[in-house]
């Protein structure tokens, strides 16, 4: 064996192996969110992306903290006959896509 070559070719596996392991990580942490706004994108729009049937632009302005998460992991409690479904996420999660929301305080202008 050439000197030099053995540790090129071992860190190429472990590069490789390391990516394969940063990937699974980053599809374990990040799946469930970006699944969540994909399906909150199957009726709602923000800053002019997804459905304009409900739109989410300018609800920090409209609703507390409270009636967002409420919309979120509680709607019938929001408006009894609402189809909208539940969502239980984890506490950071939730946490995180209410702060998102609230953020929105006014509605996107069309650029």
């Amino acid at each position: 064996m050439i000197p030099g070559r053995h540790h090129r070719s071992e860190l190429r596996i472990h590069l490789v192996w390391g990516a394969f392991w940063i990937s699974v990580y980053l599809g374990l942490v990040l799946a469930p969110l970006f699944a969540l706004l994909v399906a909150c994108r199957a009726c709602h729009s923000i800053e002019g992306e997804g459905n304009t049937r409900s739109l989410l632009d300018g609800v920090g302005s409209r609703l507390t903290e409270k009636e967002i998460r409420l919309w979120i992991v509680a709607p019938q409690q929001m408006d009894p006959a609402v189809m909208k479904r539940a969502h239980q996420l984890p506490a950071a999660d939730l946490d995180a896509l209410v702060a998102y929301l609230m953020a929105a305080k006014s509605p996107a202008r069309p650029q």
